[in-house]
């Protein structure tokens, strides 16, 4: 079975480390193309495509879906998660939700029939205990969270979460979509985690 997947990665003002994602993918026979803004740090295994673009723009985005039968996005792409980065309120926005809503709209336009996106736990998280939490715990409403990266999370996922189902623009099918909510990610190549 020939199928592609479009990756879409960390919003990062650093050379991204390639992620095992798509290298586990690639691993597995599927064609990967890594969408970032930076290029990688490292050389890119065949097999993999790279195209270098912005997440807030919708025309990158498009971009990205050019000339490829895509199937899955992965979308992982952030920022403001900690440090100088949550100074930055406009581009943690525009980042985060508006990149989301990119996403969502080549998507449709393309028929992708799956999207995954890569949410966090602070979308229900605000310092309260959580016992036998599951996805059914209500949202932490938008003036509760502690920062404007959390809010911006919350919204972007909602939105995710709001678009399954909805038919996809070429009439075969709909768009299936999920939202993880990893508490926090730390690897080779993590930059954002230190200080």
């Amino acid at each position: 079975m020939h199928s592609e997947g479009l990756r879409m990665s960390q919003e990062d003002l650093d050379p991204p480390h390639l992620d095992c994602l798509g290298c586990a993918l690639n691993q597995k026979g599927v064609h990967v193309i890594l969408f970032d803004i930076s290029s990688p740090a490292q050389t890119i295994p065949e097999g993999i495509k790279f195209i270098q673009g912005d997440i807030r723009h919708l025309s990158d985005v498009e971009k990205a879906f050019q000339d490829a039968d895509v199937t899955c996005v992965f979308h992982i792409a952030s920022y403001g998660m900690s440090g100088r980065e949550q100074l930055n309120r406009n581009l943690i926005e525009e980042v985060n939700v508006r990149g989301t809503d990119n996403i969502l709209q080549v998507c449709q336009r393309r028929s992708v029939p799956r999207l995954v996106y890569t949410s966090t736990f602070n979308v229900i998280f605000g310092g309260q205990v959580i016992r036998n939490g599951d996805e059914s715990l209500p949202y932490l409403p938008l003036h509760l969270h502690p920062d404007h990266y959390s809010r911006t999370k919350s919204i972007a996922e909602q939105k995710v979460l709001e678009a399954n189902a909805t038919p996809l623009d070429r009439g075969d099918g709909v768009l299936r979509t999920c939202a993880l909510r990893p508490a926090g990610i730390y690897g080779p190549g993590e930059q954002r985690h230190l200080p």
